[in-house]
């Protein structure tokens, strides 16, 4: 259990914490709420961090799969952008994105602490998965590398980390990687509707050995 020093400094982060996000995002406005918890639930029921760039692509993919009323790809640059106080890799586009300290984390993930600004991971599992399903569905190819062999190993090709940073996106990476180790985790916070059971038919049919070479 908590001790009461525990509990005292928790309030007090509580405190700043609502006070900081009142003064920045205005949570009156019409959306702005809303807005912000489709941005922040993204960026925190990832299993690793991005940069902006991948998360606006994953965020974008999120809402227009969860028929969002923000479908705005500069939703995550804006309002990110607007909690660099809260969170750090915000001023740049290729920097992973994540809380300045754990705490604020904990904040936003505690609906007795942070009560209009809580996020419940739950709602937003689904939307991650359809996400990294389309991501996977739309780009993953045969040779994304383009090797100019397949004969040749890894460990043959000079240039495989530059080709590697030029064909696989940072969003394509993570799909690939977390969804082959938290597709279940995932699956059990979420509704599985026909939309995700199609595109998993998709990518197990006819994506599954192009999937195996990114993962290689």
């Amino acid at each position: 259990s908590k001790t009461n020093y525990q509990t005292r400094i928790e309030k007090q982060y509580d405190t700043l914490y609502t006070m900081v996000l009142s003064q920045t995002l205005d949570p009156d406005e019409d959306g702005v709420l809303s807005r912000f918890k489709s941005v922040l639930g993204c960026t925190l029921t990832l299993y690793e961090a991005l940069c902006i760039d991948a998360l606006n692509k994953m965020h974008l993919m999120c809402s227009q799969y969860c028929s969002s009323d923000s479908q705005n790809g500069d939703d995550i640059t804006v309002i990110l952008r607007s909690l660099g106080s809260l969170m750090s890799g915000v001023g740049s586009t290729s920097i992973p994105v994540r809380p300045l300290h754990a705490s604020f984390r904990d904040f936003l993930l505690s609906r007795d602490r942070s009560d209009r600004f809580y996020i419940s991971p739950a709602d937003h599992h689904g939307n991650i998965v359809m996400a990294s399903l389309r991501i996977m569905n739309d780009k993953l190819k045969f040779n994304i590398c383009e090797i100019e062999t397949s004969y040749w190993p890894n460990s043959a090709i000079s240039n495989l980390d530059e080709r590697i940073r030029k064909h696989i996106s940072p969003e394509l990476s993570y799909a690939c990687r977390f969804i082959f180790r938290h597709l279940a985790d995932h699956m059990r916070h979420c509704q599985i509707d026909d939309g995700i059971l199609h595109d998993i038919h998709v990518l197990f049919l006819e994506k599954i050995l192009f999937w195996l070479e990114v993962l290689s």
